[in-house]
């Protein structure tokens, strides 16, 4: 089915983009889960039941964005008017049609609910499972490519969320030029952290590059930093990939 939904791309004015949505459930993976999106009084509604069983648990939507998106959106806006469940934004890129980036939030039953959803906060996953190892979308050279709804709260039941709009939001500023002086010091973090991670400690690692990336932040301040650095994970494995991705997206910026 196909309809329509208001978009924003950064600062150009407001378009309208036919998206065409298709669902995808567990059945792919043996479970019996079922659900439809459908549009009724200029709002989507993806409604179902959640089954967990035959080791199921996933509801899903979602849609390929034909309009061009900038690499740098900082926020995905949405209002939805929820049943109290926990659902996933989703997002994909062209690189890997199997990972996908998703955020939770969380609905209150019967009301709307405006949510901000930052692209730092997306998580690479791939079958469910988290890949700390993937560059993380907001420092990704490839496009967003398409835009979706999933349901996994393991809670089997019926679901319906209300979708009334979608909004890209903002910019993420480019990163900032690295000098030679400074890309050494970075290769000089990374021979450093990678024996300190192998050896178990990744906390060692985390503290490694984020001096390295606070000391280049001291030199030249960015924007770019203060966005990327205000991302916190309480897990020292995360914390040291998320740095490491930091990192290498300065020295890639820097070769091209």
């Amino acid at each position: 089915m196909i309809f329509l939904l208001s978009m924003i791309a950064l600062a150009q004015p407001i378009l309208y983009q036919e998206l065409s949505w298709r669902t995808i459930h567990d059945n792919v993976m043996g479970g019996v889960s079922s659900g439809t999106i459908r549009q009724t009084k200029n709002r989507l509604v993806f409604e179902g039941f959640l089954s967990l069983e035959n080791n199921g648990g996933f509801a899903s939507a979602r849609a390929r964005v034909e309009t061009s998106l900038s690499k740098q959106i900082q926020t995905l806006r949405i209002r939805v008017i929820g049943d109290g469940r926990t659902y996933f934004a989703t997002l994909r890129t062209d690189e890997n049609p199997m990972i996908y980036y998703r955020q939770e939030f969380i609905t209150e039953r019967g009301f709307e609910t405006e949510i901000e959803l930052p692209m730092t906060q997306f998580q690479p996953h791939a079958y469910g499972r988290f890949l700390p190892q993937v560059p993380p979308i907001a420092l990704q050279s490839y496009p967003i490519e398409s835009i979706g709804f999933m349901l996994a709260d393991k809670k089997q039941g019926d679901f319906s969320l209300q979708i009334l709009s979608i909004d890209f939001n903002g910019e993420i500023p480019l990163a900032p030029t690295v000098e030679l002086p400074q890309k050494r010091a970075l290769i000089k973090a990374i021979q450093s952290g990678v024996p300190f991670y192998n050896q178990g400690r990744a906390d060692l690692c985390a503290s490694t590059y984020r001096e390295a990336l606070m000391t280049i932040q001291n030199q030249t301040p960015s924007r770019w930093f203060d966005i990327l650095l205000s991302k916190t994970e309480q897990d020292h494995d995360r914390q040291a990939w998320w740095y490491r991705h930091m990192i290498d997206h300065l020295l890639d910026s820097d070769s091209n």
